[in-house]
């Protein structure tokens, strides 16, 4: 993206552009601040751009601890798809060649799992984080499944096929991306 993104609320607004926040060392915005941001607001990961059978993503939790470490944030399609998105800001030093080996060690512990490991791991990300409502896989993606027509067993068969199979969508999120990582995740693609 090259240029400014406009916001305009009507054909009449002459529009307001954006500005760049940048994130400084000490600024409070820190990776779970993007973390929060990203799970409450899923539509801002263009999931679509990569594989639509990955949209809507449905958020799972934050933090969902695996034996390699924690995920930063786990969503679900109502097709089953899982997209983990790892969580990097430019002030962090790890923001290098270590996000795409971090990520990609996180998806193959995930594809180690079966349906209620995962269920396990959300249920306990979820209590972890203090969540009252929906703190299970099923209740969290109720409603989606509700308007997609997904029957839940379908769901359940279609999750435990893309864990089975490994097939995940990996994204890394952050204020500003490397143009060493945009080079390894060409090279890996």
């Amino acid at each position: 993206m090259t240029t400014t993104p406009l916001v305009l609320q009507s054909l009449e607004d002459p529009g307001q552009q954006l500005k760049r926040v940048l994130v400084s060392p000490k600024d409070r915005r820190n990776e779970s601040w993007l973390q929060d941001m990203l799970f409450r607001h899923p539509e801002l990961l263009p999931v679509d751009a990569f594989d639509d059978s990955f949209s809507p993503p449905i958020p799972l939790g934050r933090e969902v601890s695996t034996e390699r470490g924690p995920l930063d944030v786990l969503f679900v399609s109502p097709t089953g798809r899982l997209t983990i998105v790892e969580t990097k800001l430019w002030k962090n030093p790890d923001k290098h060649r270590t996000v795409v080996a971090q990520v990609i060690d996180y998806a193959k512990e995930l594809a180690t799992w079966d349906y209620d490991r995962l269920c396990d791991a959300v249920l306990t990300a979820s209590r972890r984080r203090g969540e009252i409502d929906k703190v299970s896989l099923e209740e969290k993606v109720s409603d989606a499944l509700g308007r997609d027509g997904t029957p839940l067993h379908e769901f359940q068969e279609l999750v435990s096929a893309s864990l089975s199979q490994g097939e995940f969508l990996l994204l890394i999120a952050g204020d500003r991306i490397s143009p060493t990582i945009a080079l390894l995740t060409q090279s890996i693609q």
